[in-house]
């Protein structure tokens, strides 16, 4: 009796259960996918009031394979990558059939990442690296980049970056579409640059003269301006010459001289007077554009005094800041000028005073004779003609050393002041 009762209250379950058609709840299954999966995925719906069977659909459904289809888990292939497909589930009793229930299942493309660029370059000129992703069924603008660690780099995103790594760096390249991505390694492996060193920072050389450009630290040299490396050259005007020295693993350092011709000095020298007295001075002047003045190694100012014991030729030199120079002599002729004393005369003699003088002198005769004043270069620049016992004044002479021939004497005058 009570199994019999048993019986009837499970078939009244039973029949209450049938009598109201299944609900579906829920489907549980990934949302996203990448790529065109090997092997299906799983999805399972959820359902009330005992169903006794499902069915599965996609949409759209071309090249979509579902396993396992009237169950409550099916398992579903997708065929096309970059693809919203929708899922949909009908649950079915003895009561009829439930509503429907659809899931949206967006199938991304994961990016086959590749790169193109130098992985071995010369420090202190940047690499370039270029990202693209192969096999895109979908534009490759849905690809992002990105590149770690950012020591470095440019930037840490898009295609195209610059690399400098002082050290050797592996930097990982992700290309992502999506929630779907890949990673590579790319390994950058910096060469030494030579250090190139010339032999000045700059050169002034005046014109005409030569100069040497020689660079050291590399290996081979290449400059500009048609020069060759450690061989000498006349620049003709101002230049910025640069030179590439390059490596035995061939990268390169350049640096950059200048070159500045400059124009000599002009200048020019006078002394006054010319002729002076044993114990006298003479003054010189100098004038030009140059900025220092030397006489035998010696510097003296542009205005300055000479005081020779002997008759003498100086040598001035003037000089830039760059060195450059320009020569003028001057000579100084220095006179005993014994004086007065030596130009008596005994009878039939010339007496000439003072001696030396200032260019105003006075002779006296001691018989009527005519007399000659002659220069230094044996030139007659006046005739005299005296009478015995007076004194005749002269004057006018520039400064010199002058003979005063007559009949019964010949003698010596110097006009100093």
């Amino acid at each position: 009796m009570k199994i019999r009762y048993t019986l009837f209250l499970l078939f009244l379950v039973s029949l209450f259960s049938y009598a109201q058609v299944p609900v579906i709840s829920s489907i549980t299954g990934p949302s996203t996918l990448c790529s065109m999966p090997a092997a299906g995925k799983t999805y399972t719906a959820s359902a009330t009031n005992m169903p006794t069977s499902y069915m599965w659909s996609v949409s759209p459904s071309a090249g979509v394979v579902i396993t396992n289809g009237t169950s409550a888990i099916a398992t579903i292939s997708f065929s096309t990558v970059n693809q919203t497909y929708i899922i949909t589930v009908t649950a079915t009793n003895g009561s009829g059939t439930s509503a429907p229930l659809s899931k949206n299942v967006f199938v991304y493309e994961t990016p086959n990442v590749t790169f193109s660029g130098s992985t071995n370059f010369c420090s202190g000129s940047p690499t370039f690296l270029q990202a693209s992703a192969t096999n895109l069924s979908a534009s490759t603008t849905l690809v992002n980049y990105t590149w770690l660690p950012s020591a470095g780099l440019s930037s840490t995103t898009g295609s195209t970056v610059t690399a400098s790594p002082t050290v050797i760096t592996t930097y990982t390249l992700t290309g992502t579409i999506g929630s779907c991505s890949q990673s590579i390694p790319i390994t950058i492996t910096p060469k030494n640059s030579p250090t190139v060193a010339v032999n000045t920072v700059s050169v002034d050389v005046c014109v005409g003269q030569s100069t040497t450009l020689t660079a050291s630290g590399a290996n081979s040299y290449t400059w500009t301006g048609g020069i060759s490396n450690g061989v000498g050259f006349t620049p003709q005007f101002n230049n910025f010459y640069i030179v590439s020295g390059t490596g035995a693993n061939g990268c390169v350092d350049s640096v950059g001289v200048t070159v500045n011709v400059n124009p000599y000095p002009v200048i020019s020298a006078a002394v006054n007077p010319t002729l002076i007295c044993s114990g006298k001075s003479a003054t010189l002047a100098i004038s030009g554009n140059a900025s220092t003045f030397s006489i035998n190694s010696n510097s003296v100012a542009a205005t300055s005094t000479l005081s020779p014991a002997n008759s003498t030729t100086y040598t001035i030199i003037g000089s830039t800041i760059y060195g450059c120079t320009d020569t003028v002599k001057v000579s100084i002729k220095v006179s005993p000028c014994v004086g007065i004393k030596e130009n008596y005369a005994e009878a039939n003699k010339l007496l000439i005073y003072p001696n030396p003088n200032n260019g105003t002198f006075i002779i006296k005769g001691w018989a009527n004779e005519k007399a000659v004043i002659v220069n230094e270069l044996g030139q007659i620049i006046r005739t005299l003609y005296l009478s015995e016992g007076k004194e005749e004044v002269i004057s006018g002479l520039p400064n010199g050393i002058y003979s005063i021939i007559s009949n019964t004497s010949r003698n010596r005058v110097v006009i100093i002041e």
